[in-house]
């Protein structure tokens, strides 16, 4: 499923999926109106910053609306799967991990 998703980073680059090889991913379902997902934001951002040589995470939004989505986004240290495919590839994800809730 990964494999059809555009990734991009948070300067708004593409990264291909390739360049992530050798690393964990981590995917980091969240949305601006989830308060717990707000304060998992920062302590997943530590982790990041400590681990970013080894591990990957790939945010993927539940959020209403992209103007939410990309203002929640640039408190984000990692890459994000665009809005425009949240409810397409990032909900296949969410099924493929069989997540219930936010």
């Amino acid at each position: 499923i990964l494999f059809r998703a555009t990734l991009y980073n948070n300067r708004g680059q593409r990264v291909s999926l390739d360049s992530l090889r050798g690393k964990y991913i981590a995917l980091f379902f969240s949305a601006h109106w989830c308060s717990p997902c707000r304060k998992m934001t920062p302590v997943l951002a530590i982790v990041y910053q400590r681990e970013n040589h080894r591990l990957e995470v790939i945010w993927i939004t539940r959020d209403h609306s992209e103007r939410d989505a990309d203002i929640y986004f640039k408190k984000m240290p990692w890459m994000r799967l665009p809005y425009s495919e949240a409810n397409t590839i990032g909900r296949e994800l969410n099924r493929a991990e069989r997540q219930r809730y936010i």
